[in-house]
């Protein structure tokens, strides 16, 4: 019981930036009550949700310690950096640099993290919410 106690006590007292450290699975729950799903008719949001769910279902981004990132869309791998360029409240602005071979890309996003919950948002406004992958 006592060692439960430490491991929420660290844990709250974390830094966003610590807490961001893992692999993050996308969250289909949460995708389907999306705000901009919710905005559509029954139907067309059920379909939307299938579709993104399918799209999306082998997706995992994983941010390691020493400032590397590493995103896995089912048989594509990007390798890459990061850097939280800014941070407020569980707010985290993160830069982003992905590389595929030769290619390299940089982003800024914005990263809202709530207990095992993630929420990335891209430069052009769209979201896309991930859970914390439980250990093997």
């Amino acid at each position: 019981m006592r060692l439960l106690a430490l491991l929420a006590l660290a844990t709250a007292c974390a830094s966003p930036s610590d807490r961001l450290i893992g692999a993050w699975v996308v969250d289909a729950e949460a995708l389907a009550e999306s705000r901009d799903l919710l905005a559509l008719d029954e139907a067309t949001r059920q379909q939307a949700a299938e579709m993104a769910g399918r799209a999306t279902a082998d997706m995992t981004l994983e941010f390691r310690g020493e400032g590397t990132l590493r995103v896995a869309l089912g048989a594509t791998r990007l390798e890459g950096d990061y850097r939280v360029v800014a941070a407020t409240g569980e707010t985290l602005t993160v830069d982003t640099t992905l590389r595929m071979g030769e290619q390299a890309r940089a982003r800024r996003i914005e990263v809202r993290l709530v207990g095992d919950r993630l929420e990335v948002t891209g430069p052009d406004g769209a979201r896309m919410p991930f859970r914390r992958r439980p250990s093997p």
